[in-house]
């Protein structure tokens, strides 16, 4: 947690300039690499002397977030962003003797800042690149849970992780008096983020790699948000 602090005070100076600033939450879709939960997920298959069916195998699921907007200058503004996702893998098998399930669940949480640079010159309908810069913060647990009749196995590993990401994308939004809507799609590019437990220690797939968390993949989202101070005279309108 203090290093979110860290982050989200680094940038308060911006706060106080006079600029036209906007305050807006999104939500949006993301697919995720995640291949070596993949490989892990598939060596659980192949290893353990049961007919596991995977129920999950990492699929893409929504993001939540927001983002506070600092104009710079006419056509660009800087600001903080934060988003949110998760996905998970899950293997199961039940019979008349009993049950297992294995799954690996993952969370992460991306806080950073960004750049967005307007190429056309409409104010209702502005059109935007945008490049985000962020800090990974991933948890899995990987759970496995194995019943016969009234005995009960349960394990538990809990791991940590910390990554960058860099996302280019494009923004189109649509501008109400005091209220703006938004639709952007991008690419999120990422460092590998090797999990570790508390005590440093790692997970490796059957080939031998590092388990991380590969939350690089597409990322699709709709946002709305209230502009807190306007400068549209500066702008030309279309």
């Amino acid at each position: 947690m203090k290093k979110y602090y860290f982050i989200i005070f680094m940038y308060m100076p911006l706060l106080a300039m006079p600029q036209d600033n906007s305050l807006l939450f999104r939500i949006g879709v993301g697919t995720f690499n995640m291949k070596t939960q993949k490989e892990l997920q598939e060596g659980f298959l192949q290893h353990i002397d049961l007919p596991l069916k995977p129920v999950h195998t990492f699929p893409p699921y929504l993001t939540f977030g927001g983002e506070a907007v600092f104009k710079s200058f006419d056509l660009s503004a800087i600001g903080l962003w934060i988003d949110y996702t998760s996905t998970g893998g899950t293997l199961h098998y039940k019979d008349y003797s009993g049950y297992a399930r294995i799954d690996q669940l993952l969370k992460c949480v991306q806080p950073g800042f960004f750049y967005q640079w307007q190429v056309n010159s409409s104010y209702q309908w502005p059109f935007f690149v945008t490049s985000h810069f962020s800090a990974v913060f991933s948890k899995e647990t990987i759970h496995t849970e194995l019943v016969v009749g009234a005995t009960s196995t349960i394990e538990q590993i809990d791991l940590k992780s910390v990554n960058f990401g860099f996302r280019p994308g494009i923004m189109l939004q649509r501008k109400f008096d005091n209220f703006v809507a938004q639709a952007n799609l991008g690419y999120d590019f990422q460092t590998d983020g090797q999990l570790k437990t508390d005590n440093d220690a790692v997970v490796t797939t059957p080939d031998s790699k590092d388990l991380t968390a590969q939350w690089g993949g597409l990322r699709f989202g709709i946002g709305i948000g209230v502009l807190l101070s306007s400068k549209k005279s500066n702008t030309l309108p279309h």
